[in-house]
């Protein structure tokens, strides 16, 4: 959904297992129109909400390998078809690991990355590791077996992190990406934080932004 601001800037929304795009639909008339709906001007966004592939009006896929490093890459696609040369990007819950991958994959167009959670492990370093690792969770299968990065994201990071959620470790993320520039911790929200925290989604997102356009 394109805003009514011609400097609105291109924002991508990626949801999260299990949803579908409407994950996104009470924050697509906001961040479009923002002078609509309390905010300014400059802080429109063009709002693209695809379905992860095998999700949604996407799948189901028919092949294997459809990991979050090539959703990134079929992202940044998308959005080169769309017209969009620089960008934000937003996930939550599956689309928080393929975000910070398409600011590995495409980080010429990438201004930001803003996520909800950021999955960042103990790596098997002994000077991280209480070897309870393997027997406590599974990751994703596809991401599992797929090629892991081999140094961190440089673009722009930033979280907002709900209180009923996944809380990352700073150590651990600060190792995973480079340029945190945004943390913000907050005392409500939960997993599907676009449902029940919209107001604060949605000036985190704002926000972030602001300072990469």
């Amino acid at each position: 959904m394109r805003s009514p601001e011609p400097d609105a800037t291109p924002l991508i929304l990626t949801h999260g297992w299990p949803n579908t795009f409407l994950e996104y639909v009470d924050l697509v008339a906001p961040l479009t129109d923002p002078r609509g709906h309390g905010g300014q001007a400059a802080d429109a966004f063009h709002v693209v909400v695809p379905d992860l592939p095998g999700f949604g009006f996407s799948g189901p896929t028919r092949e294997p390998g459809w990991d979050a490093r090539r959703t990134a890459r079929a992202w940044a696609e998308l959005m080169r078809r769309l017209g969009y040369d620089r960008h934000g990007v937003h996930g939550n819950d599956a689309g928080a690991i393929v975000a910070p991958w398409q600011g590995r994959v495409d980080p010429e167009h990438v201004i930001g990355v803003h996520v909800t959670q950021l999955f960042s492990f103990p790596s098997g370093d002994p000077a991280e590791l209480t070897n309870t690792a393997a027997s406590a969770a599974r990751f994703y299968y596809e991401n599992q077996h797929a090629e892991q990065p081999t140094g961190p994201t440089t673009v722009p990071v930033g979280l907002a992190s709900f209180a009923f959620d996944f809380r990352p470790i700073r150590r651990f993320a600060d190792r995973d990406h480079a340029n945190i520039v945004s943390w913000s911790e907050f005392d409500r929200g939960s997993h599907w934080a676009a449902h029940d925290a919209p107001d604060l989604l949605l000036g985190d997102i704002r926000q972030f932004f602001r300072t990469l356009r």
